[in-house]
């Protein structure tokens, strides 16, 4: 097996870590400094700067569960318009429920994932 710590990177990857880590760097510096303005401080105190790093990893985390919502309720919507339909007329009351509630979820859902 090779060694992690010997595998070199490539140019490109280089640049690409370099962006990357300026960029993540930038929002952790600016988020420590609203913490901070917002408790009145005078300067940006190491506890800032974990608070904001607390905070971008909360947001990272709920990011997904939006990402899914938006998914399962786009899948639910998808669902709905057919099946509706297809009970309109034969005139299934109990389709038309289900496939209704389906379609009320899945546009929640939706609604939900693109207002976060």
């Amino acid at each position: 097996m090779n060694d992690i710590d010997a595998m070199s990177f490539h140019d490109n990857a280089k640049g690409e870590l370099a962006k990357e880590v300026e960029r993540y760097s930038l929002i952790l510096l600016y988020e420590s400094k609203i913490i901070a303005f917002n408790e009145d401080s005078d300067e940006v105190q190491s506890v800032h700067v974990k608070k904001a790093s607390e905070r971008l990893k909360k947001f990272q985390a709920i990011n997904w569960k939006i990402e899914l919502s938006k998914i399962i309720g786009g899948t639910l919507l998808g669902v709905f318009i057919p099946g509706f339909i297809t009970s309109i007329v034969p005139l299934n009351i109990v389709a038309l429920v289900l496939y209704t509630l389906s379609g009320l979820v899945g546009l929640s859902l939706v609604f939900i994932g693109i207002r976060n």
